[in-house]
């Protein structure tokens, strides 16, 4: 088992923002629909990208783009996470108010 490469400049894995940070945010979205919390949609999140991380490793050919994260690719697919539970938690706030 080879580790994978870190995500270079330009490539996918890299960036703060790369086309995976919309699911990212839908993973939050569904968390936050879900009923859960700050802290745990937190550590769904940090979890996952170590886990990715590993997988990675393991079994690359489960990834479309086998690269490893960046730690900045990493941070804005843990923020998109949160950005998508803040927003659903925001919206279902003002419904909420609308009702009562």
């Amino acid at each position: 088992m080879a580790p994978q490469r870190l995500a270079e400049p330009g490539e996918i894995n890299n960036g703060f923002v790369d086309p995976w940070t919309l699911m990212h945010g839908l993973v939050g979205v569904v968390a936050a629909a879900l009923g859960f919390g700050l802290w745990s949609t937190l550590a769904l999140a940090i979890s996952w990208e170590v886990a990715e991380h590993l997988l990675k490793n393991l079994i690359p050919t489960m990834f479309p783009h086998p690269t490893q994260d960046s730690l900045a690719n990493s941070a804005g697919d843990i923020l998109a996470t949160l950005v998508g539970w803040t927003m659903t938690r925001a919206v279902r706030g003002v419904r909420a108010a609308q009702h009562s």
